[in-house]
């Protein structure tokens, strides 16, 4: 169950930031362009991350990058508990 619980949120914080990594796909490859480093090489690379198959490598890798720290830092949080409720609170007017 619990492991049930960790493969979602890292399944889900994955998705995120790959989607997040897929919108800041030509934002990294106009930095990469910008270095200016010269050569034919960087320029290809340049090129490549604005095309389409460059965003989905950005995404693909901001995507498992996401989902494994996601994953490393649910189970670290939640690794040690052994019981967890909510409990009511009384007081006030509301």
């Amino acid at each position: 169950n619990r492991r049930l619980k960790v493969a979602g949120a890292a399944v889900g914080g994955g998705a995120l930031i790959a989607l997040t990594g897929g919108l800041a796909a030509p934002a990294i490859a106009a930095g990469w362009a910008a270095l200016g480093l010269g050569g034919a090489v960087s320029a290809g690379v340049g090129a490549f991350l604005a095309s389409t198959g460059g965003t989905a490598l950005v995404a693909s890798l901001f995507g498992v990058g996401g989902a494994g720290l996601t994953g490393w830092k649910l189970s670290r949080r939640i690794g040690h508990l052994k019981e967890f409720e909510f409990e009511l609170l009384k007081g006030g007017n509301a």
